[in-house]
């Protein structure tokens, strides 16, 4: 039995050294892994700084040498933030450099910040595509690029990002079509931005997998988009800011749009849209601050029912084919500044106080080109002067 025992004790303590032999490799390829990836970073953010000043004269990310970190690493550099765990490397997580000057382009390397949950590039001279590495940074929840002069289509791969809860590409001169599968992919995303681009195609369908709650913000505008609003977004029970302006799509806004009762913004203007304005508005969008039609093909009545929306501030029906009378009742929206009604065929009542009683001229605006007398058939308008003291603004607008 002694002899028994001994044999074990000396048959473990050989395989012992064994099992640490095994083991060690792993440990070591973690912990240089984790070194690796630290390392990773700071030689991309090197070969961003290089790419992002190329076109200046300045090095507005002069602080980002070794000289000037050596407390903190390159996670001490501005604008750049890190974050890790326990016994481990920290990893770049943000890089924010919102207004920084900086002129160049986005350099290729930017995809090998592996662990970037934002990245903000906001209001800078950035030209040149999106680079396609993009897509490998599958942490990313919030990219900001709005602001800067940016080129090419807009990055497919893009939607490989699936964790992207924010996109603000606006006021760039991006191309290309909406990645079709962007809501199927991105159904986290709550806020779409690429208003004021050159972007073509059709709104894709698959918009309206985004999950309806978490969807509160789609600006599409100032694009050249074509073919028909997708019913699908009337799926989208949480969104509250819809701009499709200034595109060039067609046919009459599918009756689903009208159930967005969380909507506080709705802008169609500048399309070659048809149809009538729902009689029961007021049902529809309850909480509307800002809604406008103006330079579509809408025809019908002015609904009565508007007047019922008490937050209304902006309402825009110029430039349509609108006929009847105006509701004198939009006299009571209190929280009305400004009124477009230009350009269709409205008429004025034959009794009541004169149309030059409630029509009020403001200084012009960016948006206001020149101003000229309203058109009415008729010579007075059925409103109540008294109800309107309270509208700082009514004014007429001409494309």
């Amino acid at each position: 039995m002694y002899m028994c025992s001994l044999s074990w004790l000396l048959l473990l303590l050989l395989l012992v050294p064994f099992f640490f032999v095994s083991l060690s490799p792993e440990l070591a390829l973690k912990a240089g892994g984790a070194a690796a990836g630290a390392d990773d970073d700071k030689a991309a953010l090197m070969a961003f700084k290089a790419a992002a000043i190329s076109g200046g004269y300045d090095d507005p990310l002069a602080s980002w040498n070794d000289s000037s970190s050596t407390a903190g690493g390159f996670c001490s550099w501005e604008g750049v933030t890190c974050r890790g765990k326990q016994h481990q490397r920290p990893r770049v997580v943000a890089l924010s450099l919102h207004s920084r000057g900086l002129v160049g382009y986005l350099s290729p390397a930017i995809g090998n910040l592996s662990s970037l949950r934002v990245l903000n590039l906001s209001s800078n001279a950035f030209s040149g595509a999106i680079p396609a590495s993009l897509g490998h940074l599958h942490h990313l929840r919030a990219l900001d690029m709005q602001n800067n002069t940016l080129t090419g289509d807009l990055p497919v791969n893009l939607t490989s990002c699936t964790r992207l809860t924010a996109i603000h590409l606006r006021s760039n001169q991006l191309q290309g079509r909406v990645p079709h599968d962007i809501g199927t992919k991105l159904m986290l995303l709550q806020v779409l931005n690429l208003r004021d681009n050159n972007v073509t195609g059709a709104i894709p369908a698959s918009l309206a997998n985004l999950s309806s709650l978490s969807c509160w913000a789609l600006d599409l505008s100032y694009n050249y988009l074509n073919g028909e609003i997708p019913p699908g977004l009337g799926c989208l029970q949480g969104l509250q800011y819809l701009n499709l302006e200034f595109n060039r799509l067609v046919g009459e806004p599918p009756c689903s749009l009208y159930n967005l009762s969380s909507l506080t913004m709705l802008q169609l203007e500048g399309n070659y849209l048809h149809g009538n304005m729902p009689a029961d508005i007021d049902n529809s969008f309850p909480g509307m601050r800002y809604l406008s039609f103006t330079g579509n093909q809408f025809t019908g009545s002015i609904p009565a029912s508007l007047s019922n929306l008490t937050a209304l501030i902006d309402l825009e029906l110029g430039s349509n084919n609108l006929s009847g009378h105006v509701p004198r009742t939009l006299g009571q929206l209190r929280a009305l500044q400004f009124l477009y009604l230009q350009n269709n065929m409205l008429q004025a009542n034959d009794r009541g106080v004169g149309i030059r009683h409630f029509l009020v001229k403001l200084h012009p605006t960016p948006r206001t080109k020149y101003w000229q007398q309203r058109r009415f058939h008729g010579s007075a308008a059925n409103f109540n002067s008294e109800s309107l003291n309270n509208t700082k603004i009514i004014l007429v607008r001409l494309h």
